[in-house]
């Protein structure tokens, strides 16, 4: 199973932000699933007890995302639905919700992280088909009181969907700046939102992570936060 660095990275710092929290959450939804790596790695994360509902509009990614998952330990933990977000049926609130990444614009920052998706897979995840300000409505219906949303977008865009999250309710309480290499601007931002009414004081901690060295070389920092899920390291 292929493992793009952006979902690995997003994965692994959900899981060290619930570390930090003390909170194990139970019940997981994962917005446009692709192939499923996301769901996986929260699933590995999580407790006996998760359910973990993963969302894929593409129905060659979400049958992917299905025979990943089949193959996997935690195959009684995570259901693939092929479905368009919308019309998803669940009466579930979600303790956590993640999504990797909540369909990209086209961002002047330079990455090849998707050269190799497919026109379907591509075309899922443009704004045109999920603006930012639908899938923040959808995550606003979808959450629990106090449950966190985590999600990934071109660091370019970062003050646009910050804007966008607070007039829709939700509430920054983490970024990481991701950068390819050391000394290089940061290509994109992970963020974890909250519901406004679930903090008493509006802080926001910031931090910046760069994937290799200048030597090319993975960083001690990457390699200490995806360590759980990267047998290399």
């Amino acid at each position: 199973m292929k493992v793009n660095t952006d979902s690995l990275t997003l994965g692994s710092w959900v899981g060290q932000q619930h570390a930090v929290k003390l909170a194990v959450p139970t019940t997981i939804l994962d917005i446009g699933t692709g192939t499923g790596i996301l769901a996986l790695m929260l699933a590995q994360q999580s407790g006996e007890a998760a359910h973990i509902d993963a969302v894929e509009l593409d129905v060659n990614a979400a049958l992917q995302a299905a025979e990943n998952v089949k193959l996997s330990p935690w195959v009684n933990k995570v259901v693939v639905h092929n479905t368009d977000i919308h019309h998803f049926d669940s009466n579930i609130r979600y303790e956590l919700i993640v999504s990797n990444p909540p369909y990209f614009a086209h961002s002047q920052q330079h990455t090849h992280a998707y050269d190799k998706q497919s026109d379907a897979r591509r075309a899922a995840r443009q704004t045109s088909q999920l603006t930012e300000q639908a899938l923040f409505t959808e995550v606003m219906l979808r959450l629990t009181d106090d449950g966190t949303f985590f999600c990934l977008y071109p660091f370019d865009t970062r003050d646009e969907k910050l804007a966008i999250a607070e007039q829709l309710g939700l509430h920054c309480k983490a970024m990481l700046h991701i950068r390819h290499s050391a000394g290089t601007k940061p290509y994109v931002t992970a963020f974890c939102f909250v519901r406004h009414t679930s903090i008493l004081v509006q802080t926001r901690v910031t931090d910046e992570l760069s994937i290799r060295s200048a030597t090319n070389e993975y960083t001690d920092e990457f390699k200490a936060l995806c360590r759980d899920f990267y047998l290399k390291f």
